[in-house]
C-alpha cells in the first residue's frame, strides 16, 4: 500500500492552498494512483505527488499535466497558478506555456554556428542562389510552424556561444539533436521509452541527491537524460541548479545543456540521435547545501 500523503492546512500558504486543491481534483477524478496519473501525465510520480506536497509551488508544465489528466479545466488553473505566483512575490509568469530557461547550445554542426556567427560572408553575387534556397525555406518553415508569432526571434549569438528561442508548450517539434523529447514526440512512444542506465547522484559527502537516467526511445532512435530527486533535494530549503547535458562521444557532439534551478519537480535534458553511437548523460547539481555530478554509461 502507498504511504498516505501528509494532512495539508490550506490556511498555511498560497502554495499550500494550491497543492490541497490539487488533491481535490485528483479526488473528484476517482482518486487514480500517482503512478496511474504519471502514465498518462508522461511525468514522474515523484514530480506530480510534489506538485501536491505543498512545499513548493509547481511549475506551469507539471501543473497543466497533473490537472489535464484528472480532468480540470487549463484556463481556469492557469489563471490560479499565475495569481499564486503573484501573491508569492514570484517573478511574473509570462513564460508560462514554455519551457523552462532556454540553455546554451552546442550544435554538431559546425556550419551552423560559423552562420550563426556571421562568418564567410558571402559577397552579393556568391549569395544569390543561397539566398533564393534560404527563402524557400523560410517559406517551408512559415507554413509548418504557424505557432510562431512574429515577434519570435532568430538564434541569437553573444561571443561564442549561441542560444536558440524559448520552445512553446503546445508547439511540436521534428526528431532532431537538442530538441525537447516531449515536443518531438519521442516520450510518447507507442513501443514504450525504456531507460537504459542509471546513477546515483551524490554530494561529496555521500547523501543522495537522486537518480540520473538515460531515456530512450526505440521509435525515434534518440536518448535524452531525466533527474529524479530524492527526498534530501524536496525537504531541504535550498536553492539548487540541475544541469543535464547529452552528448555523443563519437562524433564529440556535446548537447544542447538544459539548465533550470530546482522546484520540486523532476527534470529532463534534451535529446540526441543515436545515428552515429551511443549517447551519456551527465547531470550536474549545484548549491549552497553540497552538489555533484553523475554520468551514466554510454549505451545505445
Amino acid at each position: 500500500m502507498p504511504r498516505p500523503e501528509r494532512p495539508l492546512d490550506a490556511a498555511s500558504g498560497p502554495e499550500v492552498k494550491f497543492a490541497a486543491d490539487l488533491r481535490e481534483l485528483r479526488k473528484a477524478a476517482g482518486s487514480p494512483s500517482y503512478r496511474e496519473l504519471s502514465e498518462k501525465a508522461h511525468f514522474s510520480r515523484a514530480s506530480l505527488s510534489a506538485a501536491a506536497s505543498g512545499h513548493r509551488l509547481p511549475t506551469w508544465e507539471v501543473t497543466r499535466a497533473y490537472v489535464t489528466v484528472c480532468g480540470g479545466d487549463i484556463d481556469e488553473w492557469l489563471h490560479r497558478w499565475k495569481a499564486v505566483r503573484s501573491e508569492l512575490g514570484l517573478e511574473p509568469a509570462e513564460s508560462a506555456g514554455k519551457n523552462a530557461p532556454v540553455s546554451e547550445i552546442v550544435t554538431d554542426s559546425p556550419q551552423a554556428v560559423s552562420r550563426a556567427k556571421g562568418e564567410g560572408s558571402w559577397t552579393w553575387l556568391g549569395r544569390s542562389f543561397w539566398a533564393l534556397a534560404i527563402s524557400l525555406a523560410a517559406l517551408l518553415v512559415s507554413v509548418s510552424l504557424p505557432y510562431v508569432t512574429s515577434s519570435s526571434k532568430s538564434n541569437q549569438v553573444e561571443g561564442d556561444e549561441v542560444k536558440p528561442t524559448a520552445r512553446y508548450l503546445e508547439s511540436p517539434e521534428p526528431v532532431l539533436d537538442n530538441a525537447d523529447p516531449k515536443r518531438a514526440g519521442c516520450a510518447d512512444d507507442p513501443v514504450g521509452v525504456k531507460t537504459l542506465d542509471s546513477v546515483q547522484l551524490n554530494t561529496s559527502l555521500r547523501q543522495l541527491l537522486g537518480i540520473v537516467e538515460l531515456r530512450h526511445s526505440p521509435t525515434c532512435g534518440a536518448d535524452w537524460g531525466r533527474f529524479t530527486p530524492s527526498e534530501r533535494m524536496t525537504y531541504v530549503h535550498s536553492e539548487y541548479e540541475i544541469t543535464i547535458t547529452a552528448r555523443r562521444p563519437s562524433t564529440r557532439t556535446v548537447g544542447a545543456p538544459f539548465v533550470v534551478t530546482f522546484d520540486g519537480q523532476a527534470a529532463y535534458g534534451n535529446i540526441l540521435l543515436e545515428r552515429s553511437g551511443c549517447i551519456e548523460i551527465t547531470v550536474e547539481i549545484v548549491s549552497k547545501m553540497g552538489g555533484g555530478t553523475a554520468t551514466t554509461a554510454c549505451k545505445v
